[in-house]
């Protein structure tokens, strides 16, 4: 017997979107019938019914469409399939952002930022909701996501995303402030032109092109990992996907040892630099003596900058 259920992203306190026809889906037996309802009231105050009925496809996906809806409201929606339900409640409707992009999208409020603690104990935005998607692979569409929607309440924030909370109440509270934000980040953020053509021209390219590309990369990564593992201490795993590699030196604070680098060690007049591991830490203490190393320049610039490190730490560790 198939499961029944709607899509978590339509699970309680989520928020659809507003002023478009929205899709709302889930899954359970092939074939089958299912009928929809969503019901409540409008930000303006008037009630709102509206039923729907969907059929299961061969592979027991159910789909209806929800008319677009203004902004605000609270409603509740309903899928039933014989004898099986599903409710969700307090949804609304608004604008979803995305959060993604750089993995520091992904620090909360419980990291330790700067403000973080007061940030969480006054953290009461209900139309402030928060979607966690798990990192996670799968090579198919998947059926469902582990986690549901959350508010943003002092109880809740310490997990939220603060970027996006950040970013949400600006927008919530004021949007002529959030127009003007939108105008900085296309100024700031947009690709040139230039480069907009360029990357567009990738989808017609020779899947050659790729494949140099990849080759590049994977013996960079070879170049860092293999030097930094000659180093006597150090310890790291060798990278998979990414374009970086976290490594433990043998040094008493890799910020400290970053600074001495910057201003008191030289060979040929040249230096290293890397970011220390203690910034990617929630715990305070944790990620002391780590750094990470993205392997984004040339072979042997990147051979060149991990001898220099070798001598750096051998160096430092013989004068403190």
């Amino acid at each position: 017997m198939a499961s029944f259920n709607s899509f978590s992203l339509f699970s309680n306190n989520s928020i659809l979107q507003r002023d478009k026809d929205c899709p709302v889906w889930g899954y359970g037996e092939p074939n089958s019938t299912v009928d929809v309802s969503l019901i409540g009231v409008k930000a303006n105050g008037k009630k709102y019914i509206k039923k729907f009925s969907a059929t299961a496809d061969a592979n027991g996906r159910w789909q209806i469409v929800i008319p677009k809806l203004p902004a605000g409201g609270e409603y509740t929606l309903t899928a039933k399939s014989g004898e099986k339900k599903v409710v969700s409640t307090n949804i609304t409707f608004g604008d979803l952002w995305i959060c993604s992009g750089q993995s520091n999208m992904e620090m909360s409020y419980g990291w330790g930022l700067t403000r973080g603690r007061e940030d969480i104990e006054t953290a009461s935005y209900d139309n402030v909701r928060l979607l966690m998607v798990p990192n996670y692979v799968t090579l198919v569409p998947t059926k469902n996501l582990t986690e549901g929607w959350t508010l943003c309440t002092p109880e809740k924030a310490k997990r939220f995303s603060a970027c996006g909370a950040r970013i949400g109440t600006v927008i919530t509270r004021n949007k002529e402030l959030q127009a003007h934000m939108m105008k900085i980040c296309q100024a700031r953020l947009s690709v040139a032109t230039l480069d907009q053509v360029a990357s567009a021209a990738l989808y017609s390219v020779d899947p050659s092109y790729f494949d140099e590309v990849r080759a590049e990369y994977k013996e960079r990564r070879d170049t860092l990992y293999n030097k930094l593992m000659e180093i006597p201490g150090v310890v790291c795993k060798e990278p998979k996907g990414a374009f970086y590699v976290m490594a433990k030196l043998p040094v008493d604070d890799t910020e400290k040892f970053l600074v001495w680098l910057l201003t008191e060690f030289e060979d040929n007049n040249e230096t290293v630099m890397y970011a220390p591991g203690g910034g990617f830490y929630a715990t305070e203490g944790k990620g002391t003596d780590e750094v990470r190393f993205a392997y984004i320049l040339k072979k042997e610039d990147l051979a060149r900058a991990m001898d220099l490190l070798a001598m750096g730490i051998k160096k430092y560790n013989e004068t403190h």
